[in-house]
């Protein structure tokens, strides 16, 4: 009998349930979820050394992350006097906050990373939510790439930057998007001449940049002429609006480039006129301004009779182009005029 009763008194003290009835008698209280598979009386000694007490070297074994930021004084628990019990014990139930992070009073400049501009209006967890093995997506104080700005910021530029830049050359903390002026005592600022592939002649410096740069494009303004400026291509080549004539003369004898030099600020007819002499005779200087009023007066008639937006965009897009092709902007002006309608704009 004696043999019997103690069969049964050992296997009641090996076993499992037994092991965490003994650990609910001995700990303080439950342990947090994320400890939960240290329970039972046999694991104490995983976490606890004589007397109860939790030694730092303990945790660290577990948290390495930690510990490298500690052995390195690093942020805020390198710096950190006291022990890690201090600030996050355990022992008070499942659901428990381990971390006991104040999210509100936190000063993160005590980080490895201080909080400037726009970073300082970012919800903590927009940052510190990772998904690191063993553990599922929850929030990590530590950890985070912050090196680098594309560790958190997506390079809107990818390979179109001729010259190698840093982040900060041109952009600044207070909003990712804008952009910063040059600057002699911190260095050039954004040179679209020498950092991309489309330097600015005096025309096109003059544009605000959201003219071609559009938030919602997928890829940047293509560097032709054409992909900008589709009416003055599709005007020269006789084909508009659903209206054909043939090519004007100018398509295909010339680049767009000779009769809009690159130093041509001013959009004016007084100094069009005068690329047209290099060329041409003086009188085409004359010939170009009448063939505008011509056009002007056209349009101003189209403009009073267009019937819907449509026509009336088409009116202000042959007021831009329309001296492509003066022949045919004022044929479909007149089409408008005259109540006829004109072919569809591409």
């Amino acid at each position: 009998m004696k043999e019997v009763a103690l069969l049964l008194l050992t296997g009641l003290l090996t076993a499992p349930s037994w092991d965490l009835r003994a650990g609910e008698v001995a700990s303080p209280g439950v342990l947090a979820r994320a400890h939960a598979e240290l329970e039972g009386i046999s694991q104490c000694g995983q976490c606890h050394g004589w007397l109860g007490r939790t030694p730092d070297a303990d945790c660290l074994a577990c948290h390495e992350d930690v510990g490298r930021r500690v052995d390195a004084a690093l942020g805020v628990h390198g710096g950190f006097q006291g022990d890690c019990a201090g600030c996050h014990p355990d022992h008070h139930g499942l659901e428990a906050d381990l971390m006991g992070l104040d999210r509100e009073g936190f000063n993160h400049d005590q980080t490895l990373f201080r909080l400037r501009g726009a970073h300082a209006d970012v919800a903590c967890d927009d940052c510190h939510v990772q998904a690191r093995p063993p553990r599922d997506a929850a929030f990590h104080p530590i950890g985070i790439p912050y090196e680098t700005c594309t560790a958190c910021h997506q390079d809107p530029h990818g390979e179109r930057l001729v010259r190698a830049r840093a982040c900060s050359d041109c952009h600044g903390d207070a909003a990712w998007s804008a952009t910063l002026p040059p600057d002699a005592t911190r260095g050039a600022g954004f040179d679209h001449d020498a950092d991309t592939r489309f330097a600015l002649d005096a025309a096109h410096a003059a544009v605000p940049c959201a003219a071609c740069h559009r938030p919602e494009a997928e890829a940047p303004p293509a560097r032709e002429c054409a992909a900008c400026h589709g009416d003055a291509a599709a005007l020269l080549s006789g084909a508009f609006a659903g209206e054909r004539r043939a090519p004007d003369p100018h398509a295909g004898a010339v680049v767009c480039r000779d009769c809009h030099p690159a130093a041509l600020a001013s959009a004016s007819l007084p100094a069009y006129a005068a690329v047209c002499t290099e060329c041409h005779p003086g009188s085409y200087a004359s010939l170009l301004a009448t063939r505008r009023a011509l056009l002007d007066e056209a349009l101003v008639v189209a403009a009073a009779h267009a019937p819907d937006a449509r026509a009336r965009s088409l009116v202000e897009r042959l007021a831009r182009s329309g001296l492509h092709h003066a022949e045919l902007a004022e044929a479909l002006a007149r089409s408008l005029a005259s109540g006829t309608g004109a072919g569809t704009p591409p």
